[in-house]
């Protein structure tokens, strides 16, 4: 997948999944603007990759970060083509052991932040077109063991994805 002259945005940047898909965009020539909580690591990490990349500290559960990053990201690369809403977290409990405030936390991290990432960037896209790549994973359909709550959120992104699809 060529990324050349690309402006790709990826959230949970700073490591993981996400810092692998930040280099593999950078290796295809994309500029990469790429989001993280963490602030030490998101800013070390941008300044290891260089003039082509661009570290913003940004919460996804908060739809005013989402609105602060989206007009960083337009304001100092031009435009956006790409983006991957990689963010998410992943916290232990079953039916029984699980508590609400977890899976309440794991529905607003993992899902909710992928539906603010989806409107704002079809808003960011609509005009010159672009694509939104969202993480889910196989537990969204194959449940794991001790983690209904991640399951579940997983299983909200899927939906949220086959959603978007139709704008």
């Amino acid at each position: 997948m060529q990324q050349k002259d690309k402006v790709a945005l990826v959230t949970g940047g700073a490591s993981g999944v996400g810092l692998g898909v930040v280099k593999l965009f950078l290796s295809e020539g994309a500029k990469v603007a790429f989001s993280d909580v963490n602030e030490a690591a998101g800013l070390q990490l941008a300044a290891e990759l260089g003039g082509h990349s661009m570290f913003v500290r940004h919460d996804v559960s908060s739809e005013t970060d989402w609105k602060l990053v989206m007009a960083a990201v337009q304001q100092s690369l031009g435009r956006l083509d790409v983006l991957v809403n990689n963010a998410g977290i992943l916290l232990p409990g079953d039916m029984e052991t699980g508590s609400l405030e977890d899976f309440s936390r794991l529905l607003k991290v993992n899902a909710e932040s992928v539906f603010i990432g989806c409107q704002q960037g079809i808003a960011a896209m609509k005009e010159a077109g672009g694509s939104i790549i969202n993480m889910a994973s196989v537990s969204s359909w194959l449940p794991v063991e001790q983690y209904a709550g991640y399951s579940a959120s997983k299983a909200a992104v899927s939906a949220l994805t086959r959603a978007a699809a139709l704008n």
